[in-house]
């Protein structure tokens, strides 16, 4: 699932007015659906839980399984299958880029509903694919060469939404500066941007990269519904007391998502 990415925006996340939206207030039956389609990829990343969960005293999340839930588009009604948690996919239909689709199901009597476009995957490119680092030994200081940033491009001519992540993808990374690895960070290193208009982002190699080894730098095309999650900090879409949204009678996202991937390998110099 790319719930990896989405979790990130979702617990920075309320609207702001870049969409058309609908208000609805919360009450303790209300549907919250966080939806997101993955151009030219399975339906995966569907989930719908229920309003008031972060108010459990045990801090359980309450899900909403076994529903009858659907996307359709123009040619065909695709069923989801529940798989727990939550959670709803179909593996068997691949998300088609510069398509409408919809989402319903039926919950206590109404129809939850929404609709998002697809965007076509914009290709990007990275000044450099290989660099090489000096290592950082304990105790030593860090030196001060400068070292130009990394430039990440690609068209933009609509105007559109776009946020990159840099993802180290190595199972047991190893630091650049051995200082790190010595307090609890020995985990892949991983930074996501805010969603902006934007064709290019520059990273900066002395604070955006910290660990040897390859890492994906993965350039993500959003629809403004998407953005919007972005702008409060320490919201969750679960515990909106009252926000715009784009699904009818419930809160939350149903939105479209295109992406395009590079990869950089990082070296000991």
């Amino acid at each position: 699932m790319k719930y990896t990415y989405i979790i990130y925006l979702i617990t920075l996340s309320v609207f702001f007015a870049a969409c058309e939206t609908t208000e609805v207030s919360l009450t303790t039956d209300t549907v919250v659906v966080d939806a997101y389609l993955y151009a030219n990829e399975a339906i995966d990343s569907i989930r719908i839980t229920k309003s008031n969960s972060y108010s459990d005293t045990d801090g359980t999340l309450i899900t909403f399984d076994n529903l009858d839930v659907f996307i359709s588009n123009d040619t065909e009604i695709i069923p989801l299958t529940s798989i727990g948690g939550g959670y709803y996919q179909n593996l068997n239909h691949i998300v088609q880029a510069e398509t409408t689709y919809q989402l319903s199901f039926e919950y206590n009597g109404e129809i939850i509903s929404a609709s998002t476009y697809i965007p076509s995957t914009k290709t990007a490119s990275i000044s450099d694919t290989l660099i090489y680092v000096n290592k950082v030994e304990l105790g030593q200081m860090p030196t001060m060469t400068q070292i130009d940033p990394l430039e990440v491009t690609w068209n933009n001519d609509e105007g559109d939404y776009f946020y990159v992540v840099v993802d180290n993808k190595e199972t047991e990374p190893e630091y650049i500066n051995e200082m790190l690895a010595t307090g609890n960070f020995n985990r892949p290193f991983r930074f996501i941007t805010e969603p902006s208009i934007m064709n290019s982002y520059n990273i900066d190699v002395r604070r955006g990269i910290v660990q040897f080894g390859l890492h994906e730098v993965i350039v993500f095309r959003v629809n403004p519904e998407y953005a919007t999650l972005y702008a409060v900090s320490g919201t969750t879409s679960s515990n909106i007391v009252q926000s715009p949204s784009n699904i009818e009678n419930g809160l939350g996202i149903f939105t479209g998502v295109s992406s395009d991937t590079l990869y950089l390998q990082v070296e000991e110099l």
